[in-house]
């Protein structure tokens, strides 16, 4: 996959949007950046490194590397993953370790005291809802199914169908009983488009049902596009 690093105008939304990418002009596109169609990425975000899964959308103000997300993840305005800085270091100063000023204060070639790794890989699960504001600390990794409340900062992992919120975030609350998660795992519904289908969206345990019937029957199988590259 080719690196590239670009600002997407007009003509760059209507060549993805064929390809159902549905994007908005001055989105910015840097590194290698993965999508699994359709996905929508709204104005003003910065992908750097990023792996998307179908069904998701990414909100306005929002800044993500080195991020992989699934399938029908909601991901709302002004979420950031942070980059890192050594705390045991002489200097929390990337001047330690990368180039950071113009010559004569830091020259091209003059070598790097130490490596340090500022952005950390982050992993977001199916059907993940981050509120607005969420601040994702790099290396953590957010579980299928859950909510991250609005304005939360995350510093450790989110475990599979929790709610967790707040200043660092804890948690609040498991989104749905035992016996509805083992059914869901069972199913396995992000597999599937259900975006044409008429399923009781309001009844998970019903909703269910209706896809298992369906693949059952023959009548619902597992989607399956090409992935679309970008450069």
């Amino acid at each position: 996959m080719k690196a590239l690093n670009i600002q997407l105008n007009a003509q760059h939304c209507r060549a993805l949007a064929e390809r159902g990418l549905k994007m908005a002009e001055g989105v910015l596109l840097s590194g290698a950046v993965l999508f699994e169609p359709p996905v929508r990425i709204w104005a003003a975000v910065s992908l750097s490194d990023c792996k998307i899964g179908a069904f998701s959308y990414v909100s306005p103000k929002t800044s993500l590397y080195k991020t992989e997300i699934g399938r029908y993840c909601s991901i709302g305005d002004g979420v950031a993953v942070l980059a890192g800085h050594p705390t045991a270091w002489l200097t929390t100063s990337p001047l330690a370790y990368q180039g950071l000023f113009d010559p004569p204060f830091r020259q091209d070639d003059y070598p790097l005291v130490g490596h340090f790794e500022r952005l950390l890989p982050v992993k977001i699960g199916n059907d993940v809802w981050i509120g607005a504001g969420v601040k994702i600390k790099g290396g953590v990794s957010i579980g299928d199914g859950a909510i991250v409340g609005a304005g939360a900062v995350i510093t450790r992992d989110v475990e599979p169908f929790t709610i967790v919120g707040g200043v660092p975030a804890k948690f609040i609350r498991m989104r749905f009983e035992p016996g509805l998660i083992a059914h869901i795992r069972r199913v396995n519904w992000y597999r599937y488009d259900l975006s044409n289908l008429s399923l009781a969206f309001d009844d998970p345990g019903l909703a269910l049902e209706e896809i298992a019937d369906r693949v059952d029957a023959g009548l619902l199988a597992a989607y399956s596009p090409s992935w679309v590259s970008i450069s």
